[in-house]
């Protein structure tokens, strides 16, 4: 999955063609599809005519980044019945994280990749030098909602998201609104996050101000 691999910034030389080569090289020798983040400075930089030149797919993603001050106690919302928010770090829960978040996004995984996916969601989520937090949101019994945390050097909130039929129930508040309490709780002063067009509205109305935009670039191996 591409979203899994980044470049997020580049400082370009007087030969950025080959600087562009180099990194695309690391992902070509493990075949594997990777995204490029443009910022409106690269933008003016005149860095995407030569990403597509160099083969890179934009298909019209633009995410907006924010981010928040977080108070010394942030206060969670209660979620109303029978809507439920936890941490999960056992296998089979977070499996359900998994593939409730590719739902969420329109994507059936495979058997392989919701394995391996598991393996290393499992291994993060339980390692306490990761700083990585998964939530699970279930309404009654079905799994409805993720999100995820991340405690480096800010509180970076990320995988948010909720399935189709759920929609529009408080389900991504929700979540969002546990991640901030535990991030506050850490002891973290600023949350941060990218959100697309919709979802910004939700984060707005919990604090988060938009701060840059960043669009897209896909590269994938080729086929064969």
């Amino acid at each position: 999955m591409a979203s899994f691999n980044a470049t997020i910034r580049l400082k370009a030389g007087p030969y950025s063609d080959d600087q562009i080569d180099e990194i695309q090289q690391i992902f070509a020798e493990r075949v594997m599809p990777f995204v490029w983040w443009v910022s409106d400075v690269d933008a003016e930089n005149g860095l995407e005519p030569q990403l597509r030149q160099h083969g890179f797919d934009y298909y019209g993603d633009e995410s907006i980044g924010m981010a928040m001050t977080l108070p010394g106690r942030f206060q969670q919302t209660p979620a109303g019945e029978p809507l439920s928010v936890y941490r999960v770090a056992e296998r089979h829960d977070v499996r359900s994280w998994f593939a409730t978040l590719l739902q969420s996004f329109g994507a059936t995984p495979d058997e392989q990749t919701l394995e391996a996916a598991t393996t290393v969601y499992t291994y993060l989520s339980n390692d306490s030098l990761s700083g990585w937090h998964l939530y699970l949101a279930r309404l009654g019994s079905q799994p409805v909602g993720t999100c995820a945390l991340h405690l480096g050097s800010t509180a970076g909130v990320y995988s948010v998201g909720t399935i189709p039929e759920a929609r529009r129930q408080g389900v991504g508040t929700a979540l969002t609104r546990m991640a901030l309490t535990d991030a506050s709780s850490a002891g973290h002063g600023i949350a941060s996050l990218t959100a697309s067009g919709s979802g910004a509205r939700l984060y707005e109305a919990i604090g988060f101000k938009e701060y840059c935009r960043f669009r897209e670039y896909v590269w994938r191996p080729p086929r064969g």
